[in-house]
């Protein structure tokens, strides 16, 4: 007895109730998610999803927060400057972003904390999905059902993790709550003295937060649009202007959560290098545009041939199928969204499911390709282009609308009697468990089989495995420079390479740093185009200036002939072979090459070289149009009878420069261009024969404006709407006093040989230790001039006598554990010749190391210091 009544007195309450189904859709939820995605067959830390699309970038931002402690911020993609991300996206997913960070602090492992963040989305919708199902008094069990319903819309498999933060669709329903507020509740948001006493008030500044800091602007614009509507209606049909401001005030509410969320974007538009990374063109939303027939066409036939054909000649010969196709609401939403637009006709009805037919009728006003979406993106707002992810709001409205409908079938006359009762709801529970299995079944790709699942795992395990032997081999805290050059975000495919593929490397290493990941139109982006655009000995050589060790490719953004090219020239100029050949991914060590560069310049002249390299950048401004290129490498910008180039100097001093471009018109006869900057003007003849010039100017510190014009007359082009007068190839920066070791007559390079062992190093200094005799062979093209500094070390305080022969003749050195530096200028003859080094000085008493070691040499560096320029060049 006592049993039953505390059984009793548990049901009593709607609170209680609240509680168990809450309880049960999260058991509900794992149960489904288990077996769906085949959860116990997998590595929790290999990613469920891994393609070279987006899921690299968003597995990206939990590596971050793992390597900063932000999603921000990475100082090992971007080399050599680091990313430091100030895009709208960035922040416009705030809770999600917090919630990553508590994740990854958690376990420790960004491929785990991505993978339990992915999991936990189902729970998380359906448990806010409940909630609002039952603020708008509909039933513990259909709240239940259509809860469990819309968190698994076939749309969270087809995203994924790919699309991470709009699978994260959680908010979505609050936003509809907050409509159905303003439609029924008179007493919400009334202000006053009772205003902090009415607690839906207080929920609604909580759902406002929310609903900003979710869904990268997607979901705040639609809720935003939800709540218009609804104020809308409630002043044309109900006369209810108070309504109206509500709905205003809503709105601008959630626009400044949104816009405080940005603030850091918002204060980037005032810098002086400020550059727009994700760009939008109104057409996007047409082409990302919602359809109807995707919202009502199942993802997979299930063995249906007649349906599976439909679905096949619908995909393949349509227009415009792209992401959209992930729309399909289920057969639950579709028969919700028929039952709403039959409302339609009706003149009176359940005002709940009258207001959720207004609100999907507009939403495909909205969302569908040349609707409402199109003419906000063809006049004054193209932020959004993907107006088909507004399907996941339809989704709730005619999830809700069902379960609403199944209400009233239960609480009708005519379904009287418990008997009646059980069966019908015994029918509901079917259709929406049929539903829900039809909508996790053949959808979600790579994420649903076992097969590929263990290809994915061997995969990753292969990856690892090739990362960890590079990182071994090249050093820890190495810069590695990607091939190609990718553009990023939005990069797209290129050849077989994945939009995002290049983090690969960065993904799979600890502490080595990668050139990809700055956004585009950065510092960072623009070093990484110039230099990419480079041949590849020169390309090498800047690379090594600027402090690179390494070249990584990627196989498989090249045709075969290309990448055969490629690395070949790569090669031929390290004198290496890529570690360990894996057929798709090649990293190239550069510290031999390094060594030849670093012989060839001195310490001045690269610390010169490499300021103007990583200080001065430019972008092209007014005027000029967009670069062009052909197949032979060559790239140009058209530019206005008028044009600027935007001269940035990140360094605190003027540096001198050589601006060296090509420039031609297409008039045989000849005209002028002239150049201004600063108080100077500069006059060329131009013609339709290219002429290249090397003009030396001081950059001022921070930003400064080339001034390009022209007297020639304009170039008839009747196809191209630009007006073009002259174009610029090639347009570079570099030091002045600066000749490249491929434009010298002199190339120098050694190499320790016999008696020297490896170098050994910590984080400051190097060394190599020899055996009592020690030879550096020597190989330069012409005659020169270099200097050999180092200090020579043996353990002993006793003082003994280091011998160096070269060319027949003979330098003497005192040696002790205390030597003084020393700085040998010597002459060289073209050809081969020999350092020889001898000491006798009594062998070190090591017994735990089995090499004969008698001295190092402390910091040794061999440096050309005069040598012969190309003719041509020096002129």
């Amino acid at each position: 007895m006592k049993i039953s009544q505390t059984i009793k007195n548990m049901f009593d309450t709607d609170f209680k109730k609240s509680l168990i189904c809450i309880f049960l859709i999260i058991i509900t939820c794992f149960l489904i998610t288990i077996p769906t995605l085949h959860v116990l067959h997998r590595d929790i830390a290999t990613p469920y999803m891994f393609n070279g699309g987006d899921v690299l970038s968003e597995t990206a931002g939990f590596a971050f927060i793992n390597e900063t402690g932000t999603w921000t911020r990475s100082d090992r993609t971007g080399a050599p400057f680091g990313m430091e991300s100030s895009t709208p996206i960035t922040y416009a997913d705030n809770f999600g972003n917090f919630f990553k960070v508590l994740l990854v602090k958690l376990f420790g492992n960004p491929f785990v904390a991505f993978n339990i963040y992915y999991l936990l989305l189902f729970p998380q919708i359906a448990i806010i999905a409940f909630l609002v199902m039952r603020s708008m008094r509909i039933s513990h069990i259909m709240s239940y059902l259509g809860a469990v319903t819309y968190a698994f819309l076939p749309a969270i498999f087809l995203r994924g993790q790919g699309h991470l933060v709009v699978s994260s669709y959680q908010f979505v329903p609050l936003g509809i709550l907050l409509s159905y507020w303003i439609f029924s509740d008179e007493n919400f948001l009334n202000s006053g003295m009772n205003f902090w006493k009415y607690r839906r008030n207080i929920m609604a500044i909580i759902m406002v937060i929310l609903i900003g800091s979710n869904g990268i602007g997607y979901y705040p614009i639609f809720s935003c649009f939800f709540i218009a509507v609804t104020g809308v209606s409630c002043l044309i049909k109900n006369k209810r202007f108070f309504d109206m401001i509500k709905s205003v005030k809503l709105c601008a509410c959630v626009a400044v959560v949104f816009l405080l969320n940005c603030t850091p974007y918002l204060l980037s538009l005032f810098s002086d290098t400020y550059s727009e990374s994700f760009s939008r063109n109104a057409e996007g939303a047409e082409i990302y545009g919602l359809k109807i027939i995707q919202m009502l066409l199942p993802i997979n036939g299930h063995g249906i041939e007649p349906l599976q054909k439909i679905i096949t000649q619908y995909n393949t010969y349509a227009p415009l199928v792209n992401e959209n196709q992930y729309a399909y609401l289920g057969i639950i939403g579709a028969i919700g969204f028929l039952v709403l637009l039959f409302v339609l006709f009706t003149k009176k009805y359940d005002k709940r499911i009258i207001l959720l037919s207004e609100l999907n009728v507009f939403a495909v006003l909205l969302g569908t390709v040349g609707g409402l979406s199109s003419v906000i993106s063809f006049t004054f707002f193209r932020m959004i282009r993907s107006y088909n992810r507004i399907s996941v709001c339809i989704a709730f409205l005619t999830i809700a609308s069902v379960c609403i409908l199944c209400d009233k079938i239960f609480q009708s006359n005519k379904v009287n009697g418990l008997l009646k009762k059980n069966i019908c709801m015994l029918l509901v529970i079917c259709v929406f468990a049929v539903s829900i299995w039809e909508q996790c079944d053949g959808v979600g790709g790579e994420v649903r089989s076992i097969e590929a699942i263990r290809v994915t795992e061997h995969m990753v395990d292969d990856l690892e495995n090739y990362f960890d032997e590079v990182e071994d081999k090249i050093g820890e805290g190495a810069m590695i420079y990607c091939l190609p050059y990718h553009r990023f975000p939005e990069g797209g495919w290129e050849h077989n390479m994945g939009n995002s593929e290049l983090y690969i490397p960065y993904l799979f290493t600890d502490t080595l740093k990668w050139s990809f990941g700055s956004l585009y139109g950065t510092v960072g982006d623009l070093w990484n185009q110039k230099v990419s655009q480079l041949p590849t000995e020169y390309m090498l050589e800047q690379l090594s200036i600027c402090g690179f060790d390494g070249v990584y490719v990627n196989g498989n953004a090249y045709e075969e002939e290309e990448l055969n090219v490629l690395l070949g020239e790569l090669k031929e100029n390290l004198d290496v072979e890529p570690i360990r050949d894996n057929g798709i991914n090649y990293v190239f060590s550069m510290n031999k090459y390094n060594e030849f560069i670093n012989a060839n310049f001195t310490d001045e002249e690269i610390l010169n070289s490499m300021e103007t390299y990583l200080g001065i950048f430019l972008k092209m401004g007014s005027g000029f149009s967009h670069t062009e290129s052909n197949s032979d490498g060559l790239r140009w910008n058209w530019c206005d009878k008028n044009g600027e180039i935007e001269l940035y100097n990140l360094l605190d001093k003027k540096m001198p420069v050589n601006l060296v471009f090509t420039f031609a018109t297409s008039h045989s006869e000849q005209y002028n261009l002239y150049i201004e900057y600063g108080d100077n003007t500069y006059t060329y003849p131009i013609s339709n024969e290219a002429a290249k010039i090397s003009l030396p100017i001081e950059a001022v510190s921070g930003k400064s404006i080339v001034k390009f014009s022209t007297d020639a007359p304009q170039i008839k082009a009747p196809s191209d709407p630009r007006s073009l007068y002259f174009r610029l190839f090639d347009f570079n920066v570099l030091p002045q006093s600066f000749v490249s070791v491929y434009d010298r007559q002199t190339r120098f390079s050694y190499s320790y040989e016999e008696g020297f062992y490896n170098f050994e190093e910590n984080d400051s200094d190097n060394w190599i230790w020899c055996n009592s005799k020690g030879v550096i062979d020597i190989n330069s093209s012409e005659d020169c001039t270099v200097s050999f500094s180092f200090t020579p070390l043996i353990n002993l305080d006793e003082e003994y006598n280091l011998f160096i022969e070269h060319d027949s003749r003979i330098y003497k050195y005192a040696v002790s554990n205390s030597s003084e530096p020393i700085v040998l200028n010597f002459d060289v003859s073209k050809g081969y010749s020999s350092l020889v080094f001898s000491t006798d000085a009594p062998q070190i008493d090591a017994p735990q190391d089995e090499r004969k070691l008698y001295f190092r040499l402390y910091n040794p560096s061999l440096k050309v210091i005069e040598a012969k320029i190309k003719t041509e060049t020096a002129a």
